[in-house]
This record gives C-alpha cells, sequence and structure tokens, in this order.
C-alpha cells in the first residue's frame, strides 16, 4: 500500500518520523542498505539505496501494466470520453458519418473525433471528403460534411482565394517596378553612351579645324 494511502487510512497519529542513526556522507549508502535489510520497510517504493529517482530500483508488475493499459483503452474509446472530447474541439469541421453495414449516421464536431472512434487514419477520412472519393472507407463507412460547416468552409476558401490573389498582384507589381527601374537605368546608360560619343565627335572636330589653321598658317608663311 502506498505511503499516502495509508496516512489517509490509519490516520497521520500513527506514523512519526525517526532518525535511525547519524553517520558520515561516505558510508550514507552502506547504512542506508543496511537498514534497508533489517527493517524490510513496507512502504518504500524505492527498495535500492542511493535509488535517486521514482523508477530506479521500482517499476509496475506486469499485471498492474496489463490492467492500466486496458483502462486507458476503455477510457479512450468510450462513447461519453469521445463525445467530451469532441465537444472541447470548438474548431474542428462536423462530420456525419454513415456505416453502410448498420446504415446508422452518427455527427463527429471534428475529423480527427471522428478518425479516433473509428479508429483509423483522419487522412482517409480528409481524402474521402476533399478529393469527392466514391468508394467508401474500409468498405463501409462514408463521409459528409456538415451543411454550416460548408458555409464556413466556402468562406474560407473565398479568403483563401483572395490571398491567393493579393500575392500575385504583390508579385506583378514587384516586377513592373523592376522592369521599370531597370528601363530607367538603361536610358541613364544610353545617354551616358550618347554624351560620351558627342564628345569624341567634339573633340575630333576640334582636332581637325586646329590642324587645317595651322596648316593654311604654315602656307602663308612660306
Amino acid at each position: 500500500m502506498p505511503i499516502n494511502v495509508a496516512l489517509l487510512k490509519y490516520g497521520y497519529t500513527n506514523f512519526s518520523l525517526t532518525i535511525l542513526e547519524f553517520c558520515n556522507k561516505d558510508s550514507l549508502m552502506s547504512r542506508e542498505k543496511h537498514f534497508f535489510e533489517v527493517h524490510s520497510p513496507e512502504y518504500n517504493i524505492l527498495n535500492t539505496a542511493g535509488s535517486l529517482f521514482r523508477g530506479y530500483g521500482w517499476k509496475h508488475s506486469e499485471a498492474t501494466i496489463d490492467n492500466m493499459r486496458i483502462a486507458a483503452c476503455k477510457t479512450f474509446k468510450s462513447p461519453e470520453f469521445l463525445t467530451k472530447l469532441s465537444k472541447g474541439q470548438s474548431s474542428g469541421i462536423k462530420v456525419e458519418v454513415t456505416d453502410l453495414v448498420t446504415n446508422i449516421t452518427t455527427t463527429y464536431h471534428a475529423i480527427r473525433a471522428s478518425a479516433r472512434a473509428l479508429d483509423i487514419d483522419k487522412r482517409y477520412i480528409e481524402h474521402f471528403i476533399y478529393l469527392g472519393q466514391d468508394k467508401p472507407v474500409l468498405g463501409r463507412y462514408t463521409f459528409k460534411l456538415n451543411n454550416s460547416v460548408d458555409e464556413s468552409t466556402n468562406l474560407i476558401i473565398a479568403s483563401t482565394d483572395k490571398t491567393v490573389e493579393a500575392r500575385r498582384f504583390k508579385k506583378l507589381l514587384w516586377k513592373w517596378r523592376l522592369l521599370m527601374s531597370t528601363l530607367k537605368r538603361l536610358q541613364y546608360t544610353l545617354l551616358l553612351v550618347l554624351l560620351l560619343t558627342a564628345l569624341s565627335l567634339i573633340k575630333s572636330v576640334v582636332r581637325t579645324t586646329l590642324l587645317i589653321i595651322t596648316v593654311r598658317y604654315i602656307l602663308t608663311r612660306g
């Protein structure tokens, strides 16, 4: 029986805290082991001297592990638990599940909740709904979104389309600005080339003119 259960059952007055022995730190492990062997304490879950944490030197029995596993499976598969878990997912999409074998239709508050109840991967449900599959899942289940959810889904899709269009417009605007910037740079480059060409022509004309004047002056003097 765990010590916390025993305290509640027998009362705190029936328990006491006593120092058994004072010893040096070097012999602490050996003395702890000694008192374990002498007294065989009932409430210690760690029966190994020097155990640092719960789990070292102690573990559940196989029977306890099996009982815990069975209890967990029953809890996770119980309709009450699945309903509470489904309602807790307020942002989920309601799904109508039809069992073609029993001809029973069940509504879940989320795709994940329906997948958990049927013990299947939720991607099977998503593929059936969004890809328009006709073949029942596992040969017996069909799925349908709730009508009210269809409207919200359409709104989400419309909002997504607007977002995509806005991104495309921004991308086109960016490309247009980049093109205009490139054209301006080309224009400036062209003007610079024309200016340099004009300066080169002017220099050539000036040199030719000076050469002609010089030749005429020499002929005149001669």
